[in-house]
C-alpha cells in the first residue's frame, strides 16, 4: 500500500470503520476505488448504516472517509448527477498504486453502560493508535 510516486494527487475511499480495519490488517484488496471526498462520504454513510442515500450528509456514526496518494494522470470516470447511484466520479486505483495519508473518522454511539463505553474506548484508541503509528493524518469527528 506504500510506494513513492512522483506526480500525485489525493482522491477519496469511503468505508465502514470495520472495513477500515480490515483494510489496515490485511493491506487492501487487488483494487481501491477512489472518487472525490463528498462521494466517499455517501459511500461510507451507506456501509456504516446500510442505507442508500445520494445526498451528501453528514458523517454517519461509523463511517470512515480515506485519503489517498494516486498517480496524477489516473483517469476518472464521470456520470451525469442525474445518474441514481452512489458511483457518478471513480476510478480503481491498483493496490500498490496508492499511499493512505488521512483518515476521516466517525466512531459509533456506544452502549451507556461501563461495560459498553469501556470497549468502545478501547477499540477506538486501538485504531487511532495504530493510524497515528502509521503517520496517518486522523480527523475524528
Amino acid at each position: 500500500m506504500q510506494r513513492e510516486m512522483t506526480s500525485t494527487t489525493i482522491a477519496y475511499h469511503g468505508l465502514s470503520i470495520n472495513n477500515l480495519v480490515r483494510l489496515l490488517i490485511t493491506g487492501g484488496s487487488e483494487w481501491l476505488y477512489v472518487t472525490d471526498e463528498p462521494n466517499a462520504g455517501r459511500y461510507a454513510n451507506a456501509q456504516a448504516t446500510g442505507k442508500v442515500d445520494v445526498r451528501y450528509t453528514p458523517l454517519a456514526s461509523g463511517a470512515a472517509i480515506i485519503g489517498v496518494e494516486i498517480p496524477a494522470n489516473t483517469q476518472f470516470t464521470t456520470r451525469p448527477s442525474s445518474h441514481h447511484t452512489l458511483d457518478t466520479l471513480e476510478a480503481v486505483v491498483p493496490n500498490g498504486a496508492y499511499r493512505l495519508v488521512s483518515v476521516k473518522l466517525k466512531f459509533s454511539d456506544y452502549e451507556n453502560t461501563y461495560y459498553g463505553a469501556k470497549w468502545h474506548m478501547e477499540k477506538r484508541n486501538e485504531i487511532l493508535a495504530r493510524l497515528v503509528a502509521m503517520g496517518i493524518q486522523v480527523i475524528e469527528i
